[in-house]
């Protein structure tokens, strides 16, 4: 089911992923009635990070995760933090990289619920080089509620990602992940199941080098600005050869 309005162009429609493509064609009413149906996989610009990233290898890195983006109800850290609860002594560290609304009552809440050694509150970082310093360190990202640009953030630092499987209750980037490829998906609000996801996947060393991999082949390629203005390029080029 198509869930957002495309931004029309004259008799094209264009979207904001290549996901969103595929489900408006596979609406048989909407066949023929549209000339163009192009994507723009909505991304971020890589450059920074490609400058300040390191070679992911999960042996390395510190046995933690990273949160990043804004501490809102959509993002549903709260559910984050129960989940580190549940696994108590075997918890990773969580780096939360953000601010927001809610920063403090989830500040109370990994209070009462003893995790003060394993969350580290860095802020809302703006600069690319204080991100990097702690995305380098993550073994994978953790976003338990309604993900957007920040799997994109993640995954061009090659962090495996943990994210809910409901696709209809993410932002349009959610196309970006491939669960069981670049990273696993568990059942929206279960904090047992991404207890145990996160258990699985931590100490999985292998695993983990496999999905950074081939988040590789995800953004770069595609999910970045510049690929983006490559697409809108397209499609004016092919409106005019057709018009």
């Amino acid at each position: 089911m198509l869930r957002y309005l495309p931004m029309a162009l004259a008799d094209a429609l264009l979207f904001y992923t290549d996901a969103e493509v595929n489900a408006f064609r596979s609406q048989s009413y909407l066949r023929g009635r549209v000339r163009l149906v192009a994507a723009l996989n909505n991304g971020i610009d890589i450059g920074p990070i490609e400058k300040f990233r390191f070679p992911y290898s999960a042996i390395q890195r510190e046995r933690a995760l990273l949160f990043i983006g804004r501490l809102t109800e959509k993002a549903r850290l709260d559910i984050g933090l129960e989940a580190l609860a549940r696994l108590r002594e075997t918890a990773p560290v969580l780096h939360v990289i953000g601010d927001g609304d809610q920063r403090v009552a989830l500040q109370d809440k990994a209070q009462l619920l003893g995790l003060e050694s394993q969350i580290i509150w860095h802020g809302a970082l703006t600069e690319e080089s204080q991100i990097a310093e702690v995305a380098n360190r993550c073994r994978a990202f953790l976003y338990p509620g309604e993900v957007g640009l920040s799997l994109i953030h993640a995954m061009a630092y090659r962090l495996p990602a943990i994210v809910h499987s409901d696709p209809r209750l993410h932002m349009p980037e959610i196309a970006a992940f491939r669960d069981g490829v670049t990273g696993l998906g568990f059942d929206y609000g279960d904090t047992d199941a991404l207890a145990r996801r996160i258990s699985s996947l931590l100490d999985d060393t292998m695993r983990l080098n496999s999905f950074a991999t081939a988040t590789a082949n995800v953004v770069g390629p595609s999910f970045t600005t510049e690929d983006m203005a490559d697409r809108f390029e397209a499609l004016i080029t092919r409106l005019q050869e057709t018009a």
